[in-house]
């Protein structure tokens, strides 16, 4: 058992989500199974407290504002006459506010920020980039100096509440305090001596004064309480105290206020290997409106109904940048990524004007709804693109994905058509097919690191009805993975019939069933679909998750209704997709499934496993991880009290196990065989709240992003606010927040492994750059984290969790093991770590391969042509890509004979490593990996069908399936150069070779071409001419024969045709060029019989003899 002890929970709700730290807080509780003293030891730490926050005011709201902070309904906002509190109602868009004025204070105190914060907040509000404010200063405290004489008022937040102190310096009237508290209807005292402020919208209680002295640390408590000097009047009534000392009195202005509703989700997470953490979401949060007039007014959110936000918090809990995205409608993230650079990228929706950077692919919202894809620099103060994506319908982003290198793969729903949202050339799908109303087609789209869109594809059918992508990743050559819901079959989805005839399932099951795709966005048609199926029972059914494990084995996530989910067997097949573990749905109306494939296309045995997660009543799966040894993590919402009972239950104790509530935020770790709950939890309040997305850091701790209307979310501790509810404003039926989950890694790091390095060697100087592939490498750290036998490596990246980029180290020349360490160990030395340092000698080359491609399962045996192969390194002397060959044997120092590894799809390049170097990349040592289950190339004719040895012919190469060409070859040789100008015609050009007849062999994605007649070339010597054919058809007219032959200078050109007799029968005189030349006679108007042709090329140059040449050949009729 991996799992070793359950420790600690983290987590914060963030009562404002937006652009501050406004009262976030944060604290840890234990799970039942951990004792105290682990807790104690400091098995896990806790995020920092993070106060209440000032930000200074740029330009994001009114000028007379200095200074503004947000709390859960409220906004403030500090000018120099007065603090103006806006607070959002329960049941309206009204907003009530509350001006508090100093009556007789003075009206040029100075203000200042105290205690600045590194956080920094964004506005990218509108399309007009001059009106964002970007890198906000923040401040725990804002101070108004001298405002009465010797009296100072300090903002601060204090567990989620807003606070001001008046310090009274020693010899001060506290009796000159006067607070003017407008937009209140009438102000009343409890019987507890606190403040009741009567609104229009609501009612806000401000707890009695805490009115104290310091002596030292110790704060000595003074009498006093608030007095009513008037119906809007507020002062102090002081008991005796110590004039000599500073006196401070301290009201907590904003206790509760009745009613508030303010909606900030959190959709998805994201969370670099050093527990770094972005959130995203939507946030109805009160906007930045200064209000006019004291009493209330409508509240405008600088969005519309949302605006997205992006939190990036610090491994310490601190947040380091917030920021606002939207315009002046609805506004909602729905997905997050990071890549290697810190760039952030979201994807989502918008209704109007949302932020588009100059350049970007669309500038407008062509419809109601237009998705958007947003990549943010990695300080969170600049866009680096922006741009929308959609047509006249109603079009939605619903995942992305990033590459570490910034490349950003998105998918989710449209029902526009090609002309305002076109797909690009070569797309698999490229009309919306799903007909009128609602979303019609999912979609896959891909965007550089600049934002340009490379690809865009609609993936669906021509049958009306709504099909959507929910989830997407990719694997690490850049194929797409989506999973999502269809309630229409897909008859062309692709080329006739869904799925790929060897898919797992054929054809639709209930009303809405979920399907998988791989895509390669490679441009290839039709050829770009690489598996499809669909997954489905009876029911409904929807995906909402997909991940891939290090073996490249998929997994799938979502909800179904259907008993029979997911092998109905609609096809006619009685399909046997195994079920462990929970075998059945437990009877609510939905449960969550998780499902394990391989897509090889070998039909229903591509299921690995199945299995679910529910109970008696409604369970929704949000969000699926999967980590380094294929466990399933999943999140999301279920209203089921029986949940947790279902079998098989949680290995490990629950860390909480009540339900008590309308719904609680799900766990779940799913075994990699499906067949064990190594953990089933509830989280959350009594209330309502839902896991919306889930993540891994490097040391495999978790994190849950998700929403709450729970005053009692599991935030007890030191910083909670009583019973551990930190909000006690959070009453509203209608409020929710964000929040953030950290839980500790339950199981101890794997050992790393390395499965290839690329390059396999380099120089003894070292700074050679090598790709190590592997598992385990997320918490790879210090300088020996990646050795080169004994030296470190001079710097090194850690990618992925399943690759590392290092710069080999300076090192003796010989063969050494590359080993990677993470805090479970060392990798242990395999075949595949081995790296060489080079002696000074002559590095192999590669010249040809034969064949140029196989199946990916392997087993081809392929002849590396080439030279300098004496010398090659035992363990990984020949690699197909980052792959070592299965086995090879070096024949002689220029032929090895080697068996192809198992490797995806696609091209790869054969590289030879000896002790002198490794090949260099060229033409020539390409082998491709064809597509499985597609057809081959072919070649029709060739034109002309012979050239000089010399080389630098042009030929036509005609023939079908030429998209996806990876190579050309002329016998044994690639083509010096080749253009494929459409799928039915390459243009190629010749090397030099020797005199003889060929194959010309056409090598792409989907195969190689057959040997054929009409793929014959022949090379003939300098000073050859030939006929092409001998002997040509026979038609009475219209019919020519082509004459090849070298020209050793520009010169003229004359041919005489006879008969037989010696009747002269056709002339011909031309002026050629250098080079290969051709001219063409028309046999069609020769009789059938034997004819002579006699050539005679008279060169410019004098110094160049002519040459003459007598040719015989036949016409049939």
């Amino acid at each position: 058992m991996k799992f070793i002890s359950w420790i600690v929970v983290v987590s914060f709700m963030l009562n404002f989500v937006g652009i501050s730290s406004a009262a976030a807080s944060m604290t840890s509780m234990k799970a039942q199974s951990v004792s105290e003293e682990l807790v104690k030891a400091g098995a896990e730490t806790a995020y920092a407290k993070m106060p209440l926050s000032f930000e200074v005011n740029r330009g994001q709201t009114d000028k007379r504002v200095k200074f503004l902070a947000r709390g859960k309904g409220y906004t403030l906002f500090l000018t120099p006459s007065e603090a103006v509190l806006s607070l959002q109602t329960a049941a309206t868009s009204k907003t009530d506010v509350v001006r508090m004025q100093l009556k007789g204070s003075n009206s040029k105190s100075l203000i200042e920020g105290l205690d600045i914060l590194p956080t920094r907040s964004n506005y990218m509000i509108g399309a007009d980039q001059k009106k964002w404010q970007t890198n906000i200063q923040h401040y725990s405290k804002v101070q108004y100096k001298q405002v009465y004489p010797g009296i100072d008022i300090v903002y601060y937040g204090n567990q989620g509440q807003l606070e001001y102190d008046f310090v009274v310096a020693p010899g001060a009237d506290p009796g000159l305090i006067r607070m003017d508290f407008k937009g209140a209807n009438r102000l009343e005292l409890d019987k507890k001596g606190n403040l009741v402020l009567k609104l229009s919208e609501g009612q806000l209680s401000v707890n009695a004064p805490a009115i104290y002295q310091k002596n030292g640390e110790t704060k000595l408590p003074v009498e006093g309480r608030f007095v009513l000097a008037s119906s809007k009047l507020v002062s102090f009534e002081v008991g005796t105290y110590d004039k000599s000392k500073e006196l401070i009195i301290d009201p907590i202005v904003y206790s509760t206020y009745l009613g508030v509703t303010v909606e900030d989700r959190a959709t998805a997470i994201a969370v670099e290997n050093d527990g770094t953490v972005y959130l995203t979401g939507k946030t109805a949060t009160v906007a930045d409106v200064f209000p006019g007039t004291a009493g209330h007014f409508q509240a405008a959110n600088a969005g519309g109904a949302f605006d997205a936000f992006v939190i990036k918090i610090s491994a310490a809990g601190a947040i380091e940048w917030a920021t606002y995205l939207g315009g002046v409608a609805s506004d909602i993230s729905n997905s997050i990524a990071v890549d290697a650079a810190h760039k952030v990228y979201i994807c989502g929706s918008t209704t109007g004007a949302f932020p588009i950077t100059v350049g970007a692919y669309q500038v407008v919202n062509n419809g109601g709804t237009d998705g958007f894809v947003t990549a943010i620099a990695a300080d969170g103060n600049s866009l680096v693109y922006s741009t929308m994506l959609g047509g006249a319908g109603v079009d939605f982003c619903n995942a992305l994905v990033s590459d570490s290198a910034g490349v950003v793969y998105v998918t989710g729903g449209t029902a526009s058509n090609n002309i305002l949202l076109p797909a690009t050339a070569g797309a698999y799908q490229t009309q919306n097919g799903g007909g009128a109303g609602g979303v019609a087609n999912a979609f896959v789209a891909k965007f550089n690191a600049a934002g340009t869109r490379q690809y865009f594809s609609y993936i669906g059918g021509a049958t009306a009805g709504t099909t959507q992508g929910n989830a997407i990743t990719i694997d690490a050559t850049g194929n797409i993975y989506i999973t999502g819901s269809t309630v229409a079959g897909w008859p062309t989805f692709p080329s006739g019939v869904l799925p790929l005839p060897r898919a797992f399932k054929l054809t639709i099951g209930g009303a809405q069933d979920t399907f998988v795709a791989k895509i390669a966005p490679l441009g290839n048609g039709s050829l770009d679909l690489l598996y499809s199926s669909y997954l489905g029972g009876s029911g409904l059914s929807k995906g909402t998750g997909i991940r891939l494990d290090s073996s490249g084995n998929v997994y799938v996530a979502g909800n179904n209704d259907s008993t029979d989910f997911p092998d109905a067997a609609t096809d006619g097949i009685t399909v046997g997709f195994p079920k462990v573990g929970q075998t059945t749905i437990a009877g609510g109306p939905f449960d969550c499934f998780v499902m394990k494939m391989a897509f090889l296309n070998t039909g229903h045995s591509d299921g690995i496993y199945c299995t679910f997660l529910g109970g008696n009543n409604d369970d929704d799966l949000a969000a699926l991880i999967v980590d380094s040894f294929g466990d399933a993590y999943v999140t999301g919402r279920t209203m089921s009290p029986d949940f947790l009972t279902v079998a098989p239950t949680s290995i490990l104790t629950p860390i909480d196990s009540t339900f008590g509530a309308t719904a609680k935020v799900f766990l779940a770790a799913v075994s990699a065989d499906g067949s064990t709950r190594e953990l089933k939890s509830y989280l959350g309040g009594v209330t309502d709240q839902g896991g919306a997305g889930i993540a891994l850091d490097g040391a495999h701790n978790i994190y849950i992003g998700g929403w709450t209307s729970s005053t009692d979310f599991p935030t007890a501790g030191p910083m909670g606010a009583g019973a551990g509810a930190l909000y006690p404003a959070l009453t509203g039926a209608a409020s929710f927040d964000a929040f953030v989950l950290k839980i500790s890694a339950p199981y101890p790091n794997p050992l790393p492994t390395i499965t290839s390095v690329s390059p396999a060697g380099g120089p003894p100087a070292g700074g050679t750059t090598v790709v190590i592939e592997g598992t385990g490498f997320t918490d790879v750290t210090g300088a020996t984290g990646v050795t080169f036998g004994n030296v470190n490596a001079t710097s090194y990246t850690v990618n992925s969790s399943t690759q590392i980029t290092a710069v080999a180290p300076a090192h003796a020349a010989g063969v050494v093991d590359i080993v990677v360490r993470n805090p479970a160990g060392a990798s242990v030395a395999v075949p595949a770590d081995i790296y060489t340092y080079f002696l000074p000698g002559i590095a192999p080359t590669v010249t040809s391969l034969e064949p140029t491609g196989g199946v990916p399962a392997g087993g081809t045996t392929v002849v590396i042509n080439g030279t300098g192969f004496t010398g090659i390194v035992a363990s990984n002397g020949v690699k197909f890509g980052a792959l070592n060959a299965t086995s090879y044997v070096v024949n002689s120092d220029i032929k090895i004979t080697a068996v192809a590894p198992a490797h995806i799809a696609g091209p790869v390049d054969v590289v030879v490593t000896n002790i002198y170097g490794s090949s260099a990349i060229v033409p020539g040592d390409v082998y491709t990996y064809f597509l499985a289950g597609s057809v081959p190339p072919t070649i029709t004719g060739l034109n002309p069908t012979l050239g000089s040895t010399l080389g630098g012919t042009t030929v036509v190469i005609t023939g079908t399936g030429f998209n996806g060409v990876t190579s050309v070859k002329f016998g044994d040789l690639n083509a010096e150069s080749y253009v494929v100008n459409s799928d039915v015609k390459i243009t190629a050009k010749t090397k030099a070779h020797a005199v003889g007849i060929v194959d010309v062999v056409v090598t792409a994605l989907t195969g190689a071409t057959a040997i054929v007649p009409a793929d014959k070339y022949t090379y003939f010597t300098a000073a050859t001419a030939r006929f092409s054919p001998y002997v040509f058809p026979s038609p009475t007219t219209g019919k020519t024969a082509g004459i090849a032959y070298w020209m050793t200078g520009p010169g003229s050109v004359n041919i005489r045709i006879y008969n037989e007799v010696g009747d002269l029968m056709q002339t011909l005189d031309e002026t050629k060029a250098t080079g290969t030349q051709g001219s063409t006679i028309n046999t069609g108007d020769l009789a059938r019989g034997v004819y002579f042709c006699l050539l005679k090329m008279a060169y410019d140059d004098v110094n160049t003899s002519s040459e003459n040449y007598k040719l015989k050949f036949a016409v049939t009729h």
